[in-house]
């Protein structure tokens, strides 16, 4: 078993308790997100950090990952140092990790510092899709989020899978700050009116917020509301028909 890895000089001194992510993610820290990829709060010399397991590749990307294509773990602790460097908020970055067996690759790990915040961008929302009334700073939190949405694009960046859970908020005062998180899919250059709306059809299916979404959008950059409108509606749509397309192919090998 060989590994590849890269720490950032300020974590340098602990390269020990780091290059041993594989096992203190298995013994140590708390778990706060399971499944595909897995996710946990770990202490290390009194500090918070968030070492994230990424899902062991298939046969045949075990032999791309790494050698062709740079691994999830990678991408992650480049794309957070590019963000940081755009002046876009994200946990900071420390180290990425890569096990390989010859030169299959098996597994690898993301760690950063734990970013403290207050909630993310799903608190707004009801599982209906509906706003959330209990919230009630929604309608300013939701124009604060397409104005840093529209920051985003203006800088380059599109988050290639930028939904609500990916999105962490800090309120100072009267300001919500946005943070970005599950960095492995993002695109860095100046995109087209399409890939803006496309990149926000995960946010909501609600007709209403559609169109605030749109409206505020528009009203922050020098895009026309209908357009915006119209493209946001039909990804939108397109989103929801995969995703019910998928629901019923699985619930057809159950």
């Amino acid at each position: 078993m060989s590994t590849k890895y890269k720490i950032s000089p300020k974590y340098y001194s602990l390269k020990k308790s780091i290059l041993d992510s594989k096992k203190n993610f298995q013994s140590l820290g708390r778990m706060i997100k399971s499944g595909r990829n897995e996710l946990k709060i770990v202490e290390i010399n009194g500090e918070k950090f968030l070492i994230k397991s990424f899902q062991k590749p298939t046969s045949i990307r075990s032999y791309t990952y790494g050698n062709i294509f740079s691994s999830k773990a990678k991408r992650s602790f480049e794309n957070a140092n590019l963000l940081l460097s755009k002046g876009i908020h994200s946990p900071e970055p420390v180290a990425y990790i890569e096990h390989y067996k010859g030169l299959q690759f098996q597994e690898s790990y993301y760690i950063s510092k734990y970013l403290p915040h207050d909630y993310d961008l799903s608190l707004m929302f009801t599982k209906n899709d509906d706003v959330n009334s209990s919230f009630h700073d929604w309608e300013n939190l939701l124009n604060s989020f397409i104005r840093f949405t529209v920051e985003l694009h203006n800088k380059k960046i599109v988050h290639l899978d930028y939904n609500r859970r990916n999105v962490l908020i800090l309120k100072q005062d009267s300001e919500y700050i946005f943070s970005l998180v599950d960095l492995n899919r993002m695109r860095f250059k100046t995109p087209s009116l399409i890939s803006r709306m496309r990149s926000l059809q995960k946010i909501t299916s609600n007709p209403q917020l559609i169109k605030m979404i749109a409206r505020q959008y528009s009203n922050s950059s020098i895009y026309n509301y209908d357009k915006c409108l119209y493209l946001l509606q039909l990804f939108v749509l397109e989103h929801k028909k995969y995703w019910d397309t998928k629901i019923k192919l699985r619930s057809l090998f159950k």
